[in-house]
């Protein structure tokens, strides 16, 4: 690794050449360089993904472009701080280029460490004083094989991502030494023995995030508890990891709330009907503008739809929260139901948006047809201007129309998914057919872009057909003084003709495959 190829540094004079005119600052090539062996390692860490090329060539490619990105890869230490378990000789001279940069080590296989991990770990156990940041899907062989060799030199952790699907030996023979610390700032733990949660569970986290399997879960209880303790927390994820209902009061008193001042975001998701989640919500105090998302996987009926709805309405419908500038509705087969809104973020917020996500799967679509009505009527939808939907094959005319009537100020329109048959056309007839008969503005009176999927999918449907019900749709819209400025055609590409056809009733057509 510490050799590069003759050829490729020196063999390329046209090459340098043609880069001498473009070269970029070392400041900016470092960041782009860190940006694409990053990429390659999120493809290598990522279980069932392996990148197209070894990890360790996207270190060689990108320093071995010419003279100069290989004198700036070497300059920038950070570029070579992320180690993986490739070979000896690469994480050895990865380790001397970073200096004395912090480390990241990344540890994944779906098998075992084997006898040729022991040489590689000896050498990172050697540095262990600089290692901050752990990425691993074999925690026990890992954090054990690290202090044997480097069992007096404490880890100063700032980050720890791990997966216990293959924990070897009782979760009490795990060296949780190495990981409690009073420096830890992130901590997602997936498939981590219940028993041994709350002791990771540290008032110093920034960023929690909990994944467990299907048959186990937290007690709800000692969850809280831990998280009383946690008021540095920034963001809070938990998959399926509470099943029993807090022995809480239906609405706690205000003061006795968990306070978190500093959540940025908390998402939940449920593989049972999400009462156990909502038990834990309510005993926390959100503050405004925090990233919300609750999913429940398995079937919500309308019991518990009367009780997820009494808690968006009482605890996240503020005023603080208010308006949705953005909205995106999707339904899939079966009843599955996606609402995802953004509001503007307070100004001098790090962030553009706050996001506000409900996904729920409903036995019956009916039922889902009514969460759309109430959530648009009952939400702050006026304001809204991007409005996505799809996949509402199943759902009648007047619920959209109903639904989205209130959104007066939409400008951009998204019909996706591959089962959006007759969606465009019907949205849009049916804005023209209110207009004729009550005298007044249709829905969408401010639309100007439109995009949608010429993609067939009804028996027998055709891409002309897609574009005929399109335009006819578009030229009587226009007929009432409400002609679109931009149409965006996504899918199968249209032909000449149908491009021609489109244009008079339009101002610009586009296709963006």
């Amino acid at each position: 690794m510490s050799h590069a190829p003759v050829e490729t540094i020196e063999g390329s004079p046209e090459l340098d050449k043609s880069l001498a005119n473009v070269k970029l600052l070392p400041e900016l090539l470092s960041i782009i360089i860190e940006t694409y062996v990053f990429d390659f390692l999120h493809s290598y860490c990522v279980p069932g993904q392996s990148p197209a090329l070894h990890p360790q060539n996207s270190w060689l490619r990108i320093s071995h472009v010419c003279r100069y990105w290989r004198d700036v890869a070497l300059a920038t230490p950070t570029i070579w701080s992320h180690i993986p378990l490739i070979r000896l000789e690469c994480v050895e001279e990865m380790l001397r280029r970073s200096k004395q940069a912090p480390l990241t080590v990344y540890v994944h296989s779906t098998t075992s460490l084997n006898e040729s991990s022991s040489p590689m770990l000896k050498s990172i156990a050697k540095q262990s004083h600089r290692i901050r940041n752990i990425d691993t899907s074999l925690p026990s062989e890992f954090f054990t094989q690290l202090t044997s060799y480097a069992p007096t030199t404490p880890l100063d952790l700032q980050s720890v991502v791990a997966s216990y699907k293959r924990l070897l030996g009782p979760p009490s023979s795990l060296p949780l030494e190495w990981i409690k610390n009073a420096n830890l700032k992130h901590l997602s733990l997936k498939d981590f023995p219940v028993e041994n949660i709350n002791l990771l569970l540290m008032p110093s986290l920034t960023s929690l995030s909990l994944w467990l399997s299907k048959h186990e879960c937290v007690p709800g209880d000692d969850l809280l508890e831990a998280l009383q303790h946690m008021h540095s927390l920034r963001s809070l994820t938990l998959h399926n990891v509470v099943q029993d209902i807090l022995t809480l009061p239906p609405y706690p008193n205000k003061r006795d709330l968990i306070r978190m001042p500093r959540l940025q975001s908390i998402a939940t998701t449920s593989y049972t009907n999400g009462l156990a989640e909502l038990s834990l919500l309510s005993a926390i105090d959100i503050p405004p503008h925090v990233d919300f998302s609750f999913v429940i996987h398995n079937a919500v009926y309308p019991e518990t739809q009367e009780v997820i709805w009494s808690y968006i309405m009482d605890n996240l419908v503020k005023d603080v929260r208010l308006p949705f500038h953005s909205v995106f509705i999707y339904a899939y087969a079966g009843g599955n139901f996606l609402f995802t809104a953004r509001s503007p973020s307070p100004a001098g917020s790090t962030r553009d948006s706050t996001l506000f996500q409900i996904s729920l799967h409903f036995p019956v679509v009916s039922e889902a047809e009514k969460w759309l009505s109430r959530l648009c009527t009952s939400l702050p939808c006026s304001k809204v201007r991007n409005l996505s939907v799809g996949n509402f094959i199943s759902f009648p005319v007047e619920a959209w129309d109903t639904s989205f009537k209130s959104m007066t100020h939409v400008e951009s329109l998204e019909v996706t998914g591959l089962a959006c048959t007759a969606l465009p056309e019907a949205l849009l007839l049916a804005a023209v057919k209110d207009s004729q008969i009550s005298g007044s503005k249709p829905i969408f009176p401010n639309l100007r872009q439109l995009t949608v999927w010429l993609n067939p999918t009804a028996k027998g449907e055709t891409v002309p057909s897609r574009v005929n019900g399109i335009c006819d749709a578009l030229q009587e819209r226009k007929d009432r003084g409400y002609q679109l400025e931009l149409l965006i055609l996504r899918g199968h590409p249209p032909l000449v003709e149908e491009f021609n056809r489109l244009i008079p009733v339009v101002g610009k057509v586009a296709w963006d495959r």
